[in-house]
């Protein structure tokens, strides 16, 4: 049996680089052609169980301005949610004006809400 351990703040800077990539975007190559993957719609949270709660509740409808996130007001109202905070990130093809308590935009904010503030920043 090997046992790896990682002290605390790199476990927490790993997960976070892994965070950062997913929200930033990612760099794939297909059949020789060089593409990212950046998210238009990003929902995230802290969560009890290990599985994902939003999806069931988030749908996207077309309406003649564009494309509006619906679910967002069912999505707050779970329970598993770890300390009242969920990140909300869109953009300008997927905009969002929703707004509730427990809502934030600021990615930082999100990080220390779950526990991925680094010991050693500020």
């Amino acid at each position: 049996e090997v046992c790896f351990e990682l002290n605390e703040d790199l476990k927490k800077q790993r997960i976070r680089s892994i965070l950062d990539t997913i929200k930033n975007g990612l760099y794939v190559q297909s059949s020789g052609e060089a593409n990212t993957i950046v998210p238009l719609f990003m929902i995230a949270s802290g969560v009890k169980v290990p599985s994902p709660i939003f999806h069931s509740y988030l749908d996207l409808i077309k309406e003649q301005d564009g494309i509006k996130v619906i679910g967002l007001k069912d999505c707050v109202n779970n329970s598993w949610v770890i300390g009242n905070k969920i990140f909300l990130g869109d953009s300008e093809r997927i905009p969002t004006d929703f707004t509730h308590e427990c809502i934030t935009r600021d990615w930082d904010e999100f990080l220390k809400v779950v526990g991925l503030e680094l010991n050693n920043q500020s």
